[in-house]
């Protein structure tokens, strides 16, 4: 187990820039999730970080080991990849085991230690298995032991549950999180799933075209994004467009909405779809530290715990509410229904 901290990272291949301006120190037993879109940079660095891509600039360190320029092998990382890339001519035990090999480890090391990787991932069963008689996340599982059993500094994921259904990617996060935390590993997780990260990080770096966007825990990000990119991203906050003036936001077509929350001035309000309330027809009369906007429901999208609605503005402009489900759909407006959306000025995210 180790620190790690990346200093000034930067990776170009030719005259595009992948990587830029990267600065991160993660603390001994710590998850840190990179999420971002895809080609945002976040699998490049961590490849840095495993020293499978040379960083054309910066350095990468190990509690007090530069291993900037270190190969792969020398820099005790345990990987596990989004392909799971086990060996079909392997069964599981000697999958597991591949990596003890090749650093020399003595036979009777080899079997006890593989035998608590598998124990740990809940496979010890099926250790004479081929990976093609094993099922996605059993293939997942023995990737992630055959990271765990060369006993890492550092536990690299690289997209590790993409390749899974959604009650089993739900699963395996969990059980990821357990082994992690159990085993204190410094850990960098690397995914485009903003639930995903929320869930398993101790903190988030949002990346946008090979930069930092924010670093932060998850309750940091989603309740205090510092840019539009980071609101959007992460939750998918409304956005609202104008200017401020004192404690009121105008919009463009001259609507008038409270400001709460200080004097910092803004061109932009998030507004989470959850925060918003949804009502048909026109609110009664409401008070001076509430927004409201009229408009008509779009798309109404019902998924069982929660309905989404996609409401057009007499502007033009769209904003998504989410609700909890009601106990009757006769009780849902449905859409061409005027309504009114209101929300708390508290609520309200300036950017």
């Amino acid at each position: 187990m180790s620190t790690v901290v990346l200093q000034n990272i930067e990776k170009r291949y030719g005259e595009h820039i992948a990587v830029s301006d990267f600065n991160l120190s993660i603390g001994q037993g710590e998850l840190v999730a990179l999420l971002g879109p895809s080609g945002c940079g976040k699998t490049t660095t961590l490849r840095m970080v495993a020293g499978f891509v040379d960083a054309t600039a910066g350095s990468i360190t190990f509690g007090d080991r530069d291993v900037t320029l270190l190969a792969p092998y020398h820099r005790n990382t345990g990987m596990v990849f989004q392909s799971y890339a086990l060996f079909p001519h392997l069964n599981v035990a000697e999958n597991v085991a591949f990596g003890l090999r090749r650093r020399g480890v003595s036979r009777a090391d080899i079997e006890k230690r593989v035998a608590v990787a598998l124990d740990r991932v809940r496979l010890g069963a099926l250790k004479d298995r081929m990976p093609k008689n094993l099922s996605g996340g059993q293939q997942q599982r023995v990737a992630l032991a055959r990271a765990l059993v060369i006993e890492p500094d550092v536990l690299l994921l690289d997209e590790p549950l993409s390749n899974l259904d959604a009650k089993l990617r739900e699963e395996m996060r969990v059980e990821i999180r357990q082994i992690q935390q159990s085993l204190g590993l410094t850990t960098i997780f690397v995914t485009h799933d903003q639930e995903e990260a929320l869930s398993v990080a101790d903190r988030l770096v949002v990346m946008n075209v090979g930069r930092i966007e924010q670093i932060g825990t998850p309750f940091e990000l989603y309740e205090k994004p510092g840019t539009e990119f980071v609101a959007t991203f992460i939750g998918g906050a409304n956005i609202l467009k104008g200017r401020s003036e004192g404690a009121v936001f105008v919009l463009a077509d001259g609507t008038r909405l409270p400001l709460a929350g200080g004097d910092k001035p803004c061109s932009v309000l998030g507004i989470r779809p959850e925060r918003i309330t949804i009502t048909a027809g026109r609110a009664a009369a409401l008070g001076a530290d509430t927004c409201s906007l009229v408009g008509k429901i779009a798309v109404r999208t019902y998924l069982g715990a929660v309905v989404e609605y996609i409401v057009t503005l007499a502007s033009g402009e769209t904003l998504r509410v989410r609700e909890q489900g009601r106990g009757s759909a006769h009780d849902l407006p449905k859409p061409g229904d005027a309504v009114t959306l209101t929300w708390p000025a508290a609520a309200s995210i300036r950017l």
